[in-house]
C-alpha cells in the first residue's frame, strides 16, 4: 500500500491497482480531470480500479450546499488552496468516461445533504 502526495496532474499512476481520487478533481479545469483520469485508467493494472469521491452536479440543491463549503475552505479560511475557480462535473461525465475506456462504473451516494458521490470505476479486465 502507498499513499502519495503530489500534484495529481503529474503523477506516474504506473502499476497501480487502485487510484483513489478523494475531493481533488474539482479544483482541475476540466481538461485537466479528464487527461489525469484518463491517464490513471492507461496505466492501471488488469483488474484494477479507479474510486472517485467528489460532489456532482446532477444533485442540483444538494450541489448548491457543496459549493458553498468549498467556498468556506477556499475562500474564507484557506484550508484548501487554488489556483483556479472550481470546477464539478454531472455523473454522466464519469460514466461516459468509464464507458470510452471499457471500463464499468458504479455510483453510490455518500451524503444526504451534499452532492458528495463515489464513483467505483472497474476495470473490465479480469473479472
Amino acid at each position: 500500500l502507498r499513499f502519495i502526495a503530489g500534484d495529481v496532474r503529474t503523477q506516474d499512476f504506473s502499476n497501480s491497482d487502485a487510484i483513489f481520487f478523494n475531493d481533488v478533481l474539482h479544483y482541475l479545469k476540466r481538461e485537466d480531470q479528464f487527461e489525469v483520469l484518463d491517464r490513471a485508467a492507461s496505466q492501471l493494472n488488469p483488474g484494477g480500479m479507479i474510486i472517485v469521491r467528489d460532489g456532482i452536479t446532477d444533485l442540483e440543491e444538494r450541489h448548491k450546499k457543496t459549493q458553498r463549503t468549498e467556498r468556506y475552505s477556499t475562500k474564507i479560511l484557506s484550508f484548501n488552496q487554488v489556483s483556479e475557480e472550481l470546477s464539478f462535473f454531472s455523473s454522466q461525465d464519469i460514466f461516459n468516461f468509464a464507458e470510452s475506456h471499457g471500463m464499468h462504473c458504479e455510483m453510490r451516494e455518500q451524503s444526504a445533504r451534499t452532492s458528495n458521490v463515489l464513483f467505483i470505476i472497474r476495470s473490465g479486465e479480469n473479472e
